[in-house]
């Protein structure tokens, strides 16, 4: 079966308790989709921390693919077997 590796970082990593993990792709996959996955397999805090309660991503998650930073719709973003996921959380401060 096609599967990513996704990579969290920060508090995103205390989260899950994982650094990174192998994640099996339905076929078609995007990477909303994937968001939706982890946020269901993993449930809170993690959900909360990539989805809204109406579905939306969180503003302050910052998502790469393969090192490319996403900035548009991640529905919008094909998924495919081999992929690296990048998820950090958003840095503000002074």
């Amino acid at each position: 079966m096609p599967a990513v590796t996704v990579r969290y970082h920060n508090i995103l990593r205390s989260a899950v308790g994982l650094a990174e993990e192998s994640v099996p792709l339905p076929e078609n996959a995007a990477l909303y989709g994937l968001l939706e996955a982890l946020a269901e397999a993993r449930g809170s805090p993690l959900g909360e921390m990539l989805l809204k309660a109406d579905g939306s991503v969180v503003s302050h998650l910052v998502m790469f693919v393969n090192r490319k930073l996403i900035t548009g719709d991640p529905r919008s973003v094909p998924l495919a077997d081999g992929d690296e996921i990048l998820l950090f959380p958003s840095v503000s401060g002074g």
